[in-house]
C-alpha cells in the first residue's frame, strides 16, 4: 500500500528573503522558503515552501513542492506537488502526487521500473 500521508514541514534553512547560489547539501530534512539556483542534494526530505523560487538540479529521498521549481528533480522515494506548486522541468520518482491546482510542465517518469529499452531517436 502506498504511503499517502501528508508530509510534516521541517524547519526552514533558507528564509523567504534569503538567496543562495551554488550547491546545497542537506543531511537531514529541511525546508527552503527563499531563492536557490544551482544544485540541491538531500539525503532525506526537502520541502520547498510557497515562497520558494528554485532553479536547480534536485536529488533527494522525498521532495515536496509548494512554491516554484524549475530544473530537474530526482526523488528516490516520492514527490508531492501541493496546490500552490509550479513545476517546470523534468522529474523522476517512483511515487508522484499532484494536488488539485498544482502545475507541472515538462517530462515526467513516475511509477515502477520499466525494464524496456527506451525508444530510439
Amino acid at each position: 500500500m502506498a504511503d499517502t500521508a501528508p508530509r510534516r514541514q521541517p524547519p526552514p534553512i533558507l528564509s523567504r528573503d534569503a538567496e543562495f547560489s551554488g550547491i546545497v547539501v542537506l543531511p537531514r530534512p529541511a525546508r527552503i522558503d527563499g531563492r536557490v539556483s544551482g544544485t540541491v542534494l538531500a539525503s532525506g526530505l526537502v520541502w520547498f515552501g510557497e515562497t520558494a523560487r528554485v532553479q536547480a538540479r534536485i536529488e533527494a529521498e522525498e521532495v515536496v513542492v509548494a512554491g516554484e521549481v524549475e530544473g530537474s528533480v530526482t526523488a528516490r522515494k516520492r514527490m508531492d506537488l501541493l496546490a500552490t506548486a509550479r513545476m517546470h522541468g523534468d522529474l523522476q520518482t517512483p511515487q508522484l502526487t499532484l494536488a488539485d491546482g498544482s502545475f507541472l510542465e515538462g517530462r515526467c517518469r513516475a511509477g515502477g521500473t520499466d525494464d524496456r529499452d527506451p525508444p530510439s531517436a
